[in-house]
């Protein structure tokens, strides 16, 4: 994932200056952080606090009371605590950008960490911050894959985590494929190893990337995304058909069933996520910004008039709705999260223009806009909701901005 900064000046900030553990209270005119119209919907405004680096990944706490941060530049990960409104600085450090899962029991906190603390997985206890747990991301049984890719059992006892599987020979046509690790937490020593199999048929098999999501029964991969090569476009690339396969992580059981997604005729796309909707049989398939024309001499529509969001009935394959085009909120869609219990989808709007900055809320189902919010003069980059889904938190360009949601 990228993360594109802008600076943008913040009313009323103020110096900190903190060493390990140092705690810092917001003042009362600041604990509102910068001012933002909310017009009536889904979401409402809460607080904002800023920090003294960029933010650039968080983690929610299982009782959604705390918050794990990452900075861009300045390593230490902070610790924010949502009812008071003030962080603190853990004296942990991290890359620049490490993906970060709480367990379920809120003792440890694991990070994929691609950076500076040696392309790593670590479990960090969370009571007093000291690393307890690390396994190489680049060796042994198989190639740890980036981003929100791993996640802990029910019972906190393991962390299971995607890879790619090393081959043992070249394989005609077929791409890299995914294997499963099985960590004992806190130590990660490996469980067990499962392999899978990935949709077939196809002819050519590349794997995008995956989530893995805690549920009641422990982590579900949420989707697999693969594709079948179609030829080549006008400057070389390649034509692929992207299907979404819904699959459990932690179980045996048979994938399925296989979604083949929509593309479009006349640009070259790439998917950035999907979002799982088992209760509704839905998955929701966020594309990227469309690329280049993919032919020569036909119609090509405007970039803007693309939607950027589409939904699926994973029983039938349908394609329900597509949505979300850029023209229709006037900024590029940057995140997105799927809210179920509100049955919303929710995205993160950034633009070069920071006062084009917003968070906006979509029915997933009708595609309807309900609700558009700006982030005042800041763009919006990546968004998390809280485990119980009632808070949605939004990384800006040196703060977090913090919404209740109905």
């Amino acid at each position: 994932m990228s993360l594109v900064l802008k600076f943008a000046g913040w009313a009323g900030a103020i110096m900190v200056t903190f060493s390990s553990l140092a705690t810092v209270t917001l003042g009362a005119d600041s604990g509102t952080g910068t001012s933002i119209e909310s017009p009536s919907g889904p979401l409402v405004f809460d607080f904002s606090i800023k920090l003294p680096d960029s933010p650039t990944q968080v983690a929610w706490s299982p009782d959604g009371k705390r918050l794990a941060v990452s900075q861009f530049h300045t390593g230490p990960i902070l610790l924010v605590d949502v009812e008071h409104q003030q962080f603190s600085n853990t004296g942990a450090r991290a890359g620049s950008d490490p993906a970060m899962v709480w367990s379920p029991d809120g003792k440890y906190l694991a990070i994929n960490d691609s950076g500076m603390m040696g392309n790593a997985l670590r479990i960090l206890e969370t009571e007093t911050w000291q690393e307890i747990g690390r396994k190489p991301r680049l060796g042994g049984e198989c190639i740890f894959q980036d981003g929100q890719s791993f996640g802990f059992s029910a019972d906190s006892k393991f962390l299971w985590a995607s890879c790619y599987k090393r081959q043992s020979g070249p394989v005609q046509n077929q791409g890299p494929y995914k294997a499963l690790l099985k960590l004992n937490v806190p130590g990660l020593s490996i469980a067990s190893v499962v392999e899978r199999n990935l949709p077939q048929p196809l002819d050519f098999v590349a794997v995008f990337q995956d989530y893995a999501v805690q549920t009641p029964s422990g982590v579900r991969l949420s989707t697999i995304l693969s594709s079948r090569f179609e030829g080549r476009d006008q400057l070389g690339g390649p034509i692929l058909r992207h299907f979404a396969t819904l699959s459990e992580l932690d179980t045996d059981a048979v994938p399925g069933p296989t979604v083949q997604l929509q593309d479009d005729k006349f640009y070259s796309k790439h998917l950035s996520r999907m979002l799982q909707w088992p209760e509704r049989h839905l998955i929701i398939a966020f594309w990227g910004w469309p690329d280049y024309p993919i032919q020569k001499d036909a119609p090509v529509p405007d970039k803007l008039s693309l939607p950027r969001l589409e939904t699926y009935d994973t029983r039938t394959g349908e394609r329900l709705v597509a949505f979300a085009p850029t023209s229709e909120h006037g900024v590029l869609l940057h995140d997105v999260v799927l809210g179920q219990k509100a049955g919303l989808v929710l995205g993160a709007l950034s633009s070069l223009n920071p006062a084009e900055g917003g968070v906006a809320a979509w029915d997933p189902i009708t595609g309807r806009l309900l609700q558009r919010l700006s982030t005042g003069r800041k763009p919006a980059s990546w968004l998390w909701l809280s485990g119980d889904e009632t808070r949605l938190v939004v990384i800006t360009v040196d703060e977090l901005q913090f919404f209740k949601i109905k």
